[in-house]
């Protein structure tokens, strides 16, 4: 083998063992932040991913002419404040000139905000608006909040994606 040929390879494993490093510190962060979030507040978070009332589900047509469910951002905001009271926040800024909007929401545990975010960008149905409130609704997603509408196939809905449903897994789960 060349001793340039040799470098590379050798290049390309250094290269790696430190992507490797970094990816490595990244995790144990990331695994903190999870370890943190869970001790302090695992109540929030499944009181954040308890389904909605059926009845308060919204449905349209989406593409190929699937339905898709969907809440108001209204909606998203009422969890947020029966859970956390007043202690949430959002923000949004413009990512793109094109119009994507990043929003960001803060939920604040033991006097610290913690965030997470999502983006979005203008809508067929109402533009400017529905960038902002879709950016919300996922931020909101990011906590749990709706998340489970993701996983529903039609308006027949699985057990677990009814409130009662939940409460059922969640004593099973805590007793």
């Amino acid at each position: 083998m060349k001793a340039e040929d040799q470098q590379l390879l050798d290049d390309d494993a250094a290269y790696e063992q430190q992507s490797n490093e970094e990816h490595r510190r990244y995790v144990e962060e990331m695994d903190k932040d999870k370890k943190y979030i869970a001790s302090v507040s695992m109540s929030i978070l499944d009181k954040f991913k308890r389904p909605f009332p059926v009845d308060q589900l919204k449905w349209r047509k989406g593409g190929g002419g699937k339905e898709l469910v969907y809440l108001s951002a209204q909606q998203y905001q009422h969890r947020l404040d029966e859970v956390m009271g007043t202690d949430w926040q959002c923000g949004y800024n413009a990512v793109t000139e094109s119009g994507l909007t990043a929003c960001r929401v803060g939920i604040k545990i033991d006097n610290e905000w913690i965030w997470r975010s999502s983006g979005a960008g203008q809508t067929n149905i109402e533009g400017d608006k529905g960038s902002f409130t879709d950016s919300f609704k996922r931020a909101c997603s990011a906590w749990g909040i709706g998340r489970y509408l993701y996983f529903i196939k039609d308006r027949d809905l699985p057990e677990w994606a009814t409130p009662e449903g939940y409460d059922k897994r969640m004593e099973k789960k805590y007793g």
